[in-house]
């Protein structure tokens, strides 16, 4: 059973259907500092990823502030030369997102660029297929670097196509079904399955999906990783699931603990 619950976020008024299942949700604990409230909203629209170098496309102020300089009709191609240029999954998530905005006219229901969205995760789909190609040559020719290289982009796409279904699915469009989105964040994982960027993004992806169980494990495996030099996984993981929980840094790692406990 889902409870829908009203969310207000930059202005916007959002409905989105959370999971009754998680009453802690709607009234977090305090914390031992400042109390944040939860911040509900569609996981993949309304959080924001942060990246660091690589260019995404335009973007305003705020999370739903799309570039007025940007033509709608021009950014499926621009989207998908951006994510061949990068082989960073963050700005490939922050990208999408925009792009998904852009494509259906974001959330304050403009005209959606006719044919976008399914151009959109057409293309995608296409690199999936070409990167899985590029991977089996690698692999075929010699393992190593340029094989390990090959198996992160192979993953990344796949992890792209499955992040673009969601956010499409939370603006009311379904191009693909709900298993075909599953299926690709499942074979990212299963081609990398230790990368915390990935294990994020797939646990986002879990949430708006209602796996909690699957959502609380990829969560604590991402959480666990040590290598964040950059603090973008803190970051990111604060942004995303820590804003939807009301809860951030050490507090998040512990609410996933308990969450997985109760699970």
């Amino acid at each position: 059973m889902l409870s829908t619950r009203l969310v207000v976020a930059t202005g916007l008024t959002l409905l989105f259907a959370a999971p009754a299942a998680l009453p802690a949700v709607t009234l977090p604990g305090p914390a031992p500092a400042a109390p944040r409230a939860a911040l509900w909203g569609p996981p993949v629209i309304c959080h924001p990823i942060a990246f660091e170098g690589g260019t995404s496309l335009p973007w305003g102020k705020d999370r739903f502030d799309r570039a007025a300089e940007v033509e709608p009709g021009t950014v499926v191609a621009r989207t998908l030369e951006l994510l061949e240029a990068s082989h960073d999954p963050y700005l490939h998530m922050e990208t999408l997102r925009r792009a998904v905005l852009y494509v259906m006219g974001g959330t304050k229901k403009d005209d959606p660029v006719k044919g976008g969205a399914e151009a959109l995760v057409a293309g995608l789909e296409k690199r999936v297929e070409t990167l899985g190609a590029a991977l089996r040559a690698a692999e075929g020719e010699a393992a190593g670097e340029a094989a390990e290289t090959a198996r992160r982009d192979a993953a990344i796409a796949c992890l792209d196509l499955g992040w673009t279904l969601e956010a499409l699915h939370e603006l009311s469009a379904r191009p693909r079904s709900a298993s075909a989105q599953e299926a690709a964040i499942e074979k990212a994982l299963a081609l990398v399955p230790d990368d915390p960027a990935l294990l994020l993004g797939a646990a986002v992806v879990d949430f708006a999906s209602g796996d909690q169980r699957r959502c609380w494990e990829r969560l604590d495996a991402a959480l666990a990783r040590a290598d964040d030099p950059k603090g973008l996984l803190a970051r990111n993981a604060d942004n995303t699931m820590g804003a939807m929980l009301g809860v951030r840094g050490r507090d998040l790692a512990k609410r996933v603990a308990e969450e997985l406990d109760r699970a």
